[in-house]
């Protein structure tokens, strides 16, 4: 049982179904393009998004952002169209600070938005159908002569007929028997197809055109699959159920083990499938997801929204000592919410945008030679080493994030950063997929070192530290793998010189150089105001130089001395 989109014109005619089903508890954002709607269901960046849904089994609730949306109630006895109801249309105002407004919504309600004036959204429940045997008569009476082989074969195999493993949260509708005719008439099988909500009007055509042969014991298990010419799937291809679940096809497994679903022979030289439409083609080329996943995907939709904190104000350069600088982007107090990424059943629309990726791994999960790197091949991207002018996309992997070089360099160049993700998904889904849906999310390290990460994304900082000569003690460069890689991170964010040796006094006093040692028992720091190295790095994060800040600074204690932390820079 699924809801689904369905897409109509300005006059109420069918577009299209949108690719895509909303079970119970799942939450899509609503997006557009230029001149189409766009559910998916994963967080979106807001300056895109005009709806939230948020579905139950009885229906969804709408929340409206950005601007109002249009909601027309369906008719209770008429087809859903645009004109039906037009008079009863509620105008859903967004929400803003402090104002909230949901409306619910019920199967057949039409969504509109000014943004797309000449499409519109209908909302359909699918119920879930389980096929059945069945002997019934064209007039759904049941005769009083049945086969008595037949009825002795059900009876030896009650499992045939009902489903021992049923789901406790789908409600199955008994079938109403009507009394048999006084003369009977001859017994024809042939599958039923029997709905499990009855307020859902849905007649699987694709099964009763394919499966006409009545139930029968089957000796060799081959002649109850049909073979891959007529259209069958293939050994470890993902196919999606009529019932809403995930299943793959096992063909070791006995055929009278499988107890979930009737079993039904097909006529092969009378119901040959036909070639599949563009529409299912593209169903069957997209990767699916089990039902244990999708429970856990669900679940992870469920976490809290971060309260949108205080932004900062961009503040004008100074190249006073001690002042606090900032970035031309704005910072958010609270860490970026987590988002759930499904790349294995997002049904994504629109495809990648600018130049070929030229994509740089940091931490990744992905090898140099998979055939993930393959994919991007084939896509006139490439696989390069170092972040450079010439690389325009960033991947790393999913959960933690580990502050690389790479990682560095590329937010204070304005580079994408996206997670495996995007490469993966992308190769399933055999075109390169959008950036912006793979934004990686760490909100537990957002917390820590506070920052957000959303706020940074594809926004440079090559100005952050411009003016400033950066001094690292002889300690502290020592502690870095490749010292290189940290120059070049400090060239990326505008600094005018990189040095490496013992400071002096006047390296400590000149206003425009910022000395970074190790810790407090640095022998080779000055005596003056220090900082950590973690200085650089956060500072890169949060989008702002703030030498104020007693996170980062010490002063370097002698022999004998405690540690102190000073208050600020010392003056002249």
């Amino acid at each position: 049982m699924a809801w689904m989109f369905i897409e109509k014109d300005a006059k109420g005619a069918w577009v299209r179904d949108l690719p895509i089903k909303a079970g119970k508890g799942q939450t899509f954002w609503l997006t557009k393009t230029p001149a189409n709607w766009h559910p998916i269901p994963h967080k979106a960046p807001q300056s895109v998004v005009f709806g939230i849904l948020k579905f139950e089994t009885w229906g969804a609730r709408l929340e409206a952002r950005n601007e109002p949306m249009t909601v027309i109630p369906a008719s209770p006895q008429t087809d859903t169209t645009v004109g039906v109801g037009a008079s009863e249309a509620y105008v859903l105002q967004p929400s803003s600070e402090g104002y909230t407004e949901v409306l619910l919504l019920r199967n057949g309600d039409v969504l509109n938005s000014s943004r797309v004036p000449n499409a519109h959204i209908v909302l359909k429940w699918r119920a879930s159908e389980v096929q059945v045997n069945s002997s019934e008569t064209p007039k759904g009476e049941i005769p009083d002569s049945e086969d008595v082989s037949a009825d002795a074969e059900a009876r030896s195999n009650p499992g045939a007929d009902t489903e021992d493993d049923e789901d406790l949260d789908q409600t199955v509708t008994d079938v109403q028997i009507v009394a048999s005719r006084a003369t009977p008439l001859p017994s024809t099988a042939r599958t039923q197809v029997i709905q499990e909500t009855p307020t859902t009007n849905h007649t699987n055509k694709a099964l009763s055109k394919s499966f006409s042969a009545a139930p029968q014991k089957h000796e060799d298990s081959d002649d109850a699959v049909p073979s891959a010419e007529e259209g069958a799937p293939k050994d470890g291809e993902d196919v999606e159920m009529i019932n809403g679940k995930d299943e793959t096809p096992a063909p070791s497994e006995p055929v009278s083990n499988r107890r979930r679903h009737p079993i039904v022979k097909i006529d092969n030289r009378k119901n040959k499938r036909q070639s599949p439409g563009a529409e299912e083609k593209e169903a069957l080329n997209l990767p699916s997801r089990s039902a244990k996943r999708q429970k856990s995907g669900d679940a992870a939709e469920k976490t809290e929204k971060a309260t949108p904190g205080t932004a900062q104000k961009a503040a004008p350069k100074s190249t006073a000592k001690g002042k606090k600088r900032q970035s031309n982007i704005t910072q958010e107090a609270t860490p970026t919410p987590p988002r759930s990424q499904r790349g294995s059943q997002n049904s994504l629309t629109g495809d990648y945008e600018g130049n070929p990726p030229r994509v740089v791994f940091s931490n990744s999960s992905i090898k140099p030679n998979s055939q993930f790197i393959k994919f991007l091949k084939s896509k006139d991207g490439a696989h390069v080493d170092k972040v450079d002018d010439e690389c325009n996309v960033l991947c790393v992997k999913e959960g933690s994030l580990v502050k690389t070089p790479k990682l560095l360099q590329s937010i204070a160049l304005g580079i994408p950063i996206v997670t495996d993700k995007w490469l993966i998904d992308s190769s399933r889904a055999g075109r390169l997929l959008p950036l912006t849906s793979y934004i990686p999310s760490a909100p537990t390290q957002e917390k820590e070192w506070n920052f957000s990460f959303s706020a940074i994304w594809n926004t440079p900082q090559n100005t952050l530290f411009d003016g400033y000569i950066i001094h690292f003690t002889p300690a502290l460069k020592n502690d870095y793998a490749t010292f290189a890689e940290i120059e070049q991170v400090c060239k990326a964010v505008g600094a005018k010189k990189v040095v490496s040796k013992k400071p002096t006094q006047k390296d400590a006093e000149n206003e425009n150089t910022i000395v970074l040692a190790k810790d407090e028992t640095d022998a080779e720091a000055v005596d003056g105001a220090c900082f950590s190295k973690d200085l650089l790095t956060n500072s890169i994060l949060r989008g702002a130089v703030d030498l104020e800040n007693e996170e980062f600074m010490f002063v370097a204690k002698k022999a004998g001395e405690q540690s102190a932390k000073k208050r600020g820079r010392p003056k002249k």
